[in-house]
C-alpha cells in the first residue's frame, strides 16, 4: 500500500508540472503575432518552442521533463504496488512511454529519425498498455486491491484501442508535408491546416499526463480510509 501512496503524491505533481506547461506554451504562444502563433492541430511542440523567449524555453523544458518523470516513477510505484503479474509490464510501459514522448517532443525534425522513432514508440507502447490495463485489470478483479473500477478499465481499454487503430491513419506518413502557394509571383511554402502526427504528439502527451489522474482518482475512491 506504501507504493500506492507514493505514486499518487507523484501523480499530483506529474499533473500540476504538466498544467504549469500547458500555461507556459500557451501564454508564450498568445504573445505573438497572430501570423506568427502556432496552432495545436498543425504545429509540433519544438515550433511553439522555437518562438519562446530563453526563460520562458527553459521552463517549459524543465516542467515538461520533471511532469515526465514524476509521472514515469508514479506509474512505476503505482503497478509495482499491486505485486501482480501482468501489472509489472505496466510497470516499464507506462513509464517508458511517457519518458519517450517527453523527449521527443523536444526534439526538432531536424533530428527526424530519433524525432519519429521516439514518439511512434510512446503512441505504440501507451496504447499496448493501456490495452493490457483494461483487460488485466477485469480478468483478475477479485486478486485486486484496492480494486480497479470497471469505468477506468472501459475508458483504458477504449483509449487503448484507440491510440491503436489510429496509427494506421496514413496522414501520419505526410508528417513533414507543406502546402505550396504563390503570392505576388513569389513561391511560398505554409503548413498545412492539419498536420495529423504533430496533433497526435499533442493528444498522446494529454493523455500521457491525464491518465495518472485517472489512476489517482481511482485509488482514492477504492481506498477511502487511506489505510
Amino acid at each position: 500500500m506504501i507504493q500506492l501512496k507514493m505514486a499518487s503524491v507523484f501523480f499530483l505533481i506529474s499533473f500540476s508540472l504538466g498544467i504549469v506547461y500547458l500555461i507556459l506554451t500557451v501564454f508564450s504562444n498568445h504573445r505573438l503575432e497572430k501570423e506568427d502563433r502556432c496552432s495545436f492541430r498543425n504545429s509540433y511542440p519544438y515550433n511553439f518552442y522555437m518562438n519562446s523567449s530563453l526563460l520562458i524555453r527553459g521552463l517549459q523544458y524543465s516542467t515538461l521533463l520533471l511532469s515526465g518523470l514524476m509521472g514515469a516513477m508514479g506509474e512505476a510505484f503505482f503497478f509495482a504496488g499491486y505485486d501482480i503479474g501482468a501489472f509489472y509490464f505496466l510497470m516499464v510501459l507506462f513509464p517508458l512511454s511517457f519518458l519517450l514522448l517527453c523527449i521527443s517532443n523536444i526534439l526538432s525534425l531536424n533530428y527526424y529519425r530519433a524525432h519519429i522513432i521516439t514518439s511512434a514508440s510512446a503512441f505504440f507502447l501507451f496504447s499496448c498498455a493501456m490495452i493490457i490495463l483494461a483487460f488485466h485489470s477485469q480478468i483478475i478483479g477479485s486478486e485486486i486491491e484496492p480494486k480497479i473500477f470497471l469505468p477506468v478499465s472501459i475508458i483504458s481499454g477504449i483509449i487503448g484501442f484507440a491510440g491503436m487503430i489510429s496509427m494506421a491513419n496514413p496522414k501520419l506518413f505526410a508528417w513533414a508535408k507543406m502546402n505550396k502557394t504563390e503570392e505576388n509571383g513569389k513561391t511560398y511554402y505554409v503548413k498545412p491546416k492539419w498536420n495529423f502526427y504533430a496533433f497526435y504528439e499533442w493528444i498522446f502527451l494529454a493523455l500521457e499526463e491525464i491518465v495518472p489522474l485517472m489512476l489517482f482518482l481511482n485509488f482514492i475512491f477504492a481506498n477511502p480510509s487511506g489505510n
